[in-house]
């Protein structure tokens, strides 16, 4: 340690660090900690997707049960009702929420995604539809209703097959 060091009470282990290096270290701290928060945040929407999930699928289930109770099982009420009803929460929560309501987006995501998607995913097939229409996708949006229908409907026969024959 120099004599000029010594003046100023300087310890003989501390390291006089040139200012760009404390740059360096100061920008690698800052990028660290943005990784972590954007690290956080994503784990924070994963666990509301899977609250809202959860929630959405007893949702589901209550509401088979008292429809079934209701109507009997001759006619998928239950699954037409939950659908119905999921693809006009769809919209209403899609818009409600951008436009009307102040609410995170992990709290939105954890609703939409989570909560309906578990309580329905007829309700995003619904959304993305109207979405397309909206944007003028005339085309594209009759395209993905007619394959989302008919593929479904083909792979439901399918996989019961399937099943079946296993």
């Amino acid at each position: 340690m120099s004599e000029s060091e010594k003046g100023l009470g300087l310890r003989g282990d501390v390291e006089i660090v040139p200012a760009a290096k404390a740059r360096e270290a100061w920008t690698e701290a800052r990028a660290f900690v943005a990784w972590r928060e954007k690290w956080t945040e994503r784990m924070l929407t994963y666990f509301a997707i899977a609250v809202g999930g959860t929630l959405g699928c007893w949702g589901r289930y209550a509401m088979t049960n008292v429809v079934q109770g209701i109507f009997g099982r001759d006619f998928p009420f239950a699954t037409l009702s939950i659908n119905l009803l999921g693809s006009f929460l769809m919209g209403f929560l899609f818009v409600a929420t951008i436009e009307r309501l102040t609410v995170s987006p992990i709290f939105r995501t954890g609703i939409l995604t989570g909560g309906l998607g578990g309580f329905t995913t007829f309700s995003t097939f619904a959304m993305e539809s109207r979405l397309l229409l909206v944007q003028g996708e005339t085309g594209k949006a009759m395209l993905y209703v007619g394959l989302s229908l008919g593929l479904g409907v083909l792979l439901a026969f399918a996989g019961a097959w399937l099943a079946i024959e296993l």
